[in-house]
């Protein structure tokens, strides 16, 4: 009876491990994309757009890619990422052209809903971003992602973005 009371509790142990790993990985993912977030994109004809927002219960930013030196390859240095609940997964969709439809990868299972508050420099918190139509071209100082998952409860990570915010520049099309 002992030895198989031992099997069983290392059992347990095993999945839970396993799990914990699963969730650490999907945070560290998210963490190192906002990492590289860019804070500004001056796209074809120096137009800027907000490149950091709250939208259809998603988060969409734009981050460094794959460098793409002197813009010599027909591809763009960044990416684009989104990250939302999706039939009670973790979803962070990429694509590196914002005009195709983004690849999807299930980074958890078994959530039951993320949260997401945002900081900007002095402390204010909220819900969304960005929290006014003045701030659409800023990034927040740091995020915080609530995740309520169905076997363990619900845990908290609090990341801080950059403070030398990334200011990215593409290279106008030329014909």
């Amino acid at each position: 009876p002992q030895a198989k009371e031992i099997i069983d509790l290392l059992s347990v142990l095993e999945e839970k491990t396993k799990r914990f790993l699963e969730i650490q990985r999907a945070v560290t993912i998210l963490a190192q994309d906002l990492y590289q977030v860019v804070s500004k994109l001056d796209v074809q004809n120096n137009r800027k757009e907000g490149t950091f927002e709250t939208k259809d219960k998603k988060l969409k930013f734009v981050r460094f890619g794959v460098l793409n030196p002197e813009f010599e390859l027909k591809r763009p240095s960044f990416e684009y990422l989104s990250y939302g609940l999706e039939d009670k997964k973790l979803l962070r969709e990429s694509t590196f052209d914002h005009t195709k439809t983004p690849v999807g990868r299930v980074l958890l299972n078994q959530l039951e809903a993320i949260e997401w508050t945002f900081y900007d420099e002095k402390g204010g918190h909220y819900d969304g971003w960005p929290p006014t139509q003045h701030w659409q071209k800023e990034i927040p100082t740091a995020v915080k992602i609530k995740l309520t998952l169905n076997d363990l409860g619900t845990i908290e990570r609090f990341i801080a973005l950059p403070k030398d915010k990334i200011t990215f520049y593409e290279k106008p099309k030329t014909e």
